[in-house]
């Protein structure tokens, strides 16, 4: 849109005539630089050969089946899905212990006959709840950008 309102002048009009007076100055400028621009221009190629396009095109599609193949080879798949569940799993448990490590640190008063041993059932319902409440946070902040991005 900002384009558009760039090329439009005040009556609605693209104005091609201003911005050609406006830069017929700059159109034609010669460089004191003793033909050195002009003998260059000469010898570069006109186009790249029909042949040269083709290889390059048989270059690419051969490296891109060679990482495929390099991909399924080493079982790709499972080695993107151990780093990606790894590092999330690594972030996450250092979450979950860093808020353990600060539940744990309050001090709690309470009485002598209460004693307070939290279980593995509970541990993992913790770790879980926990889990889910951050993956809900995530999602629904993208789901928030991706909002505030198409108004």
């Amino acid at each position: 849109m900002t384009d558009v309102k760039n090329k439009i002048s005040y009556d609605e009009t693209v104005d091609e005539a201003l911005l050609q007076r406006f830069f017929a100055d700059s159109t034609r400028m010669d460089i004191a630089d003793e033909g050195f621009t002009d003998r260059l221009m000469r010898r570069l190629p006109e186009e790249v050969d029909t042949r040269c396009y083709r290889l390059y095109r048989l270059w690419t599609a051969a490296m891109a089946a060679v990482c495929v193949a390099v991909f399924f080879f080493v079982n790709g798949f499972q080695l993107l899905k151990l780093r990606v569940c790894g590092a999330v799993g690594g972030f996450l448990g250092d979450v979950v212990h860093a808020i353990q490590d600060r539940v744990g640190s309050l001090s709690l008063s309470l009485p002598a006959s209460v004693s307070f041993s939290p279980s593995a059932e509970w541990t993992t319902l913790f770790h879980t709840s926990l889990m889910i409440a951050i993956a809900l946070v995530v999602l629904g902040s993208l789901v928030l950008y991706d909002l505030d991005e198409s108004v």
